[in-house]
C-alpha cells in the first residue's frame, strides 16, 4: 500500500482514531473538517453582510428623511420668494414717492416746532 502524506489541517480529535487506521479516511475527515470550518466562516461573513446591509438601509432611511426636510424647506423658501415678489409688485412707486414727500414735510414741521 502507498501512504499518502497529509498536507492539510489535522483531522479533528474525534476522528483521530479512524485517521490512524486508514490514511485515506484521515484525508477525507481532514477535508470534512476544512469544509465545516469554511461553512462556519461563510455563515459569519453572511451575518456581517446582513448587519452591514441593515446599517445601509437605516442610513438610506435617514437620508430620505433629511431629503424630505430639505424639500420642504426649499418649497417654503420658494413660497416666500413668490410672496415677496407679489408684495413688491403691489408697491406703487408713485405712492412711495408721495409717502416720502409727506414724511419729509412732517419732519420739517416737527423741526420748525422745536425751534
Amino acid at each position: 500500500k502507498e501512504i499518502v502524506k497529509n498536507n492539510s489541517a489535522p483531522p479533528s480529535e474525534d476522528n483521530a482514531g479512524q485517521a490512524k487506521k486508514n490514511p485515506l479516511a484521515g484525508l477525507l475527515l481532514a477535508e470534512k473538517d476544512k469544509v465545516r470550518e469554511l461553512e462556519l466562516e461563510k455563515k459569519k461573513m453572511l451575518r456581517q453582510i446582513q448587519d452591514e446591509s441593515l446599517k445601509i438601509m437605516s442610513m438610506k432611511g435617514d437620508i430620505e428623511k433629511v431629503q424630505k426636510k430639505l424639500d420642504t424647506a426649499n418649497t417654503t423658501i420658494e413660497e416666500k420668494r413668490v410672496e415677496i415678489l407679489n408684495l413688491k409688485a403691489k408697491i406703487d412707486p408713485e405712492q412711495v414717492q408721495k409717502l416720502k414727500a409727506k414724511l419729509d414735510e412732517q419732519e420739517n414741521e416737527v423741526k420748525r416746532m422745536q425751534k
